[in-house]
């Protein structure tokens, strides 16, 4: 019974094993044979860090894969879980010089923008001046415009009244030539029938004596 339950044990650690990957150790190669034993054949040197997948898991002897597809078999004490501390310091070295990378031009692109920015505030400034300006003529002219218009309307009405005494002058003139010729035509009647009144007086006298 206690032969069957250590058999269950290990078959339960064999079948969490299976399918699970694990690198070879740090800094060396290591035989991969076609059998559990050094007197199998070698089928080739594994690298430190490369990474197999496990298809049987022993205390001794592990049958793992390669990513080129060969099934082979090497020492467990070879094996860990984890990636070497030299792969992981690669990858560190290389996500490190990819950060630098990307800072540098982060770096860059912060300094673009700067300047972007100066040259966006001197725009704006000489806008905003412009601005001023325009908005001093506009003004200006406003004001301008609105004593002209206000200088029109009374130009307009002066020249009306203007044309108004003109006509009333005319008509007034015109009323005073008639005048002065009634007056003038009765005054020279008036001198006309003293004249004809004085003729006649002296023809009178003369008949007397």
């Amino acid at each position: 019974m206690k032969k069957i339950i250590l058999f269950l044990i290990f078959f339960s650690l064999t079948l969490e094993a299976f399918g699970a990957s694990l690198y070879v150790t740090d800094s060396f190669e290591v035989t991969l044979r076609t059998g559990m034993g050094t007197k199998h054949k070698i089928l080739g040197m594994v690298p430190s860090g490369e990474k197999l997948e496990v298809l049987e898991y022993g205390d001794q002897w592990t049958k793992v894969k390669r990513s080129n597809g060969i099934e082979g078999y090497i020492l467990t004490r070879f094996l860990m879980d984890e990636e070497p501390n030299f792969k992981k310091f690669s990858s560190l070295t290389l996500k490190f010089e990819a950060l630098s990378l990307e800072n540098e031009k982060n770096k860059e692109e912060l300094k673009a923008l700067r300047e972007e920015n100066s040259e966006l505030k001197r725009d704006l400034n000489s806008v905003g001046k412009d601005f001023q300006d325009l908005n001093g003529k506009y003004k200006k002219l406003k004001e301008e415009s609105s004593n002209y218009l206000k200088l029109k309307k009374e130009f307009e009405e002066k020249a009306k009244l203007l044309e108004e005494k003109n006509i009333a002058t005319a008509e007034l003139k015109s009323k005073l030539m008639e005048r002065n010729v009634k007056i003038f035509l009765a005054g020279a009647s008036v001198l006309l029938l003293g004249f004809i009144i004085g003729m006649s007086t002296k023809k009178k006298k003369r008949g007397l004596y």
